[in-house]
């Protein structure tokens, strides 16, 4: 029995096969992608998918021309669009997976090689070298490129070599390409597999460098990117309120800012916190505690609006609202980071002396128990616990899977994984706790460099907060003064409201949002993390607030 998307696919191949077909001549950078992509479905079959689903499109698209002609609205006539948006939307598709697919091997390249020279160094056949990492939790993106090679070997029948040239060939990350590519030239001509693979780890590490680079460049310019689409954009607009607001004879009008605040400011940042996801890199193991913590507590800010009985303005009720709701997955994530970075921090210090201690010829077992009284910080308790459990009996294994996990880190854990493999299958040899030690070294001097070049871009979001609050304040009291001055003179030429607290509180109710909303971009850009930015969003309303109450209190025009 077919499922349902199987019986759609057939369905869609069988009308619309032979135009895919030609369709796929001309195009044969989408057969490229989808080879490259994380998608099994053959050229053919997924264009008659894109073309079948945009054909079921063309009633909705009918049906918006038919509710234009009966109520006149424009907005309708929109739904014309839908099958050439589908079109597009699904030929675009396998690109967009491909570079997905591409990125998400990055951030574990340089562990994985590591884990590989260590199974190598062991001893293990190629075959059993893909099958041990394609088992791999921590890094689950090289262990799905491992699964696809024996997919080759298991259901295809291709021998190793001529599965690994295939990956090689159809892998989107052109750093796995080549290790791929030069492992198996390696093998062919018999040459020192030990070799490369320390070359190659050197060329990674030279990769992420070169590719941490040229992001700085990259979170630079978005950076002022989104300066100018909220600060610049967001002043103009109230700048064009404020003068609309006070000539007007009518009631006032704030559908712009609404829009801007509720809708266009949202928007911005979202695609924003997108586009700087997309060049950062990412570990595997991510945490989403904290963010349905964020999403539980927003419920604050309606309770602080509407019916906790304070008697401040509008403005001041949001700010404290928004401070509050983010305070505790601000907090939450405050712990989780500087525990993890302590732990990473210590980490090669640990490493490198059990490597000089198994010079001495104990074994790893011993090792740690010789290295269970000194001072590693954060790591000093995971420690003193696995030289307990050693002690016990506890078999080394089970002790080196917990490394890490008292921390959250998934560095310390994917570390505590190869010492693990360097025991077991490398027979813990103090050239390999050597290599090990210079690893982790490496790999936590590239984060701290890291850290340091993107450090700078957090003061930019507190910049133009303030600059957006304080403006705001300012462009009202002097437009009202001024426009007062004009009118007190009889001339007629303007007449200007003379009660301004809505127009007041709107506009800054809408400044205080764009700050704290600009705090949780400038944690993402800074520190490469959402959960910094509730941090950053947190401060950012407090100091929205305090700025509001100088620049109201203490700066007069």
């Amino acid at each position: 029995m077919l499922s349902f998307q199987e019986n759609f696919v057939a369905i869609a191949v069988q009308y619309f096969g032979g135009l895919a077909s030609k369709i796929q001549k001309k195009m044969p950078s989408v057969t490229e992608d989808l080879l490259m992509s994380s998608y099994f479905i053959a050229p053919e079959a997924f264009i008659s998918l894109i073309l079948f689903i945009a054909i079921l499109s063309i009633p909705a698209a009918a049906a918006g021309v038919a509710m234009y002609f009966v109520s006149g609205e424009l907005a309708f006539l929109a739904l014309i669009m839908a099958p050439p948006i589908i079109l597009g939307i699904g030929l675009y598709l396998p690109k967009s997976s491909r570079s997905s697919r591409a990125s998400a091997v990055d951030g574990e390249l340089a562990f994985t090689i590591g884990y590989l020279s260590v199974l190598l160094s062991g001893g293990v056949s190629p075959i059993e070298l893909f099958r041990r990492l394609s088992k791999s939790k921590l890094f689950p993106a090289c262990a799905k490129e491992a699964r696809r090679i024996l997919l080759n070997i298991d259901i295809l029948a291709l021998d190793p070599v001529t599965a690994i040239e295939r990956a090689a060939k159809y892998t989107p990350n052109k750093v796995l390409s080549d290790f791929l590519a030069g492992y198996i030239a390696v093998i062919k001509i018999g040459g020192d597999i030990r070799s490369f693979m320390d070359q190659k780890q050197k060329e990674v590490f030279n990769h992420r460098h070169l590719k941490l680079k040229s992001s700085i460049e990259f979170v630079g310019t978005l950076a002022e990117a989104y300066l100018s689409a909220t600060v610049v954009m967001g002043i103009s607009l109230f700048v064009m309120q404020v003068v609309e607001g006070m000539v007007s004879r009518t009631e006032f009008n704030f559908n712009m800012i609404y829009l801007y605040a509720g809708v266009l400011m949202p928007v911005i940042s979202g695609v924003f916190i997108f586009l700087l996801h997309s060049i950062q890199a990412k570990e595997p193991m991510s945490k989403i505690r904290v963010h349905l913590v964020f999403l539980a507590t927003m419920g604050i800010v309606p309770l602080m609006l509407f019916v906790v009985p304070l008697d401040q303005p509008d403005y001041m009720k949001l700010g404290i609202g928004l401070a509050i709701a983010t305070t505790p997955p601000a907090i939450m994530s405050s712990i989780e980071a500087k525990r993890k970075q302590a732990a990473e921090k210590m980490l090669p210090s640990f490493v490198l002396d059990l490597a000089e201690v198994r010079k001495t010829g104990l074994a790893p077992e011993k090792c740690i128990q010789a290295l269970a009284g000194r001072n590693y910080g954060v790591l000093t308790t995971q420690i003193n616990r696995m030289s307990t459990q050693l002690s016990w009996g506890v078999p080394l294994s089970k002790v080196l899977e917990d490394l890490g996990k008292g921390v959250n880190s998934w560095f310390v854990s994917a570390v505590g994984f190869i010492l693990l493999e360097v025991v077991e299958v490398g027979g813990g040899t103090a050239g390999l706790f050597n290599s090990m030690a210079d690893f982790t070294q490496r790999s936590r001097e590239l984060e701290k460099e890291r850290t340091t070049l993107f450090r700078p871009y957090i003061f930019m979001p507190y910049i133009g907060a303030v600059l957006t609050v304080a403006s705001t304040v300012l462009i009202i009291s002097l437009l009202t003064s001024q426009l007062s001055t004009l009118a007190s003179q009889g001339t007629g030429i303007v007449s200007v409201r003379t009660d301004t607290k809505t127009l007041t509180e709107v506009m800054l109710m809408a400044a205080i949002f764009q700050g704290w909303m600009m705090g949780i971009v400038g944690g993402k850009m800074a520190e490469q993390s959402l959960g910094a930015g509730y941090k950053h969003a947190t401060l950012l309303a407090v100091i929205s607030m305090i700025t509001v109450y100088v620049v109201t209190n203490y700066i007069k025009l």
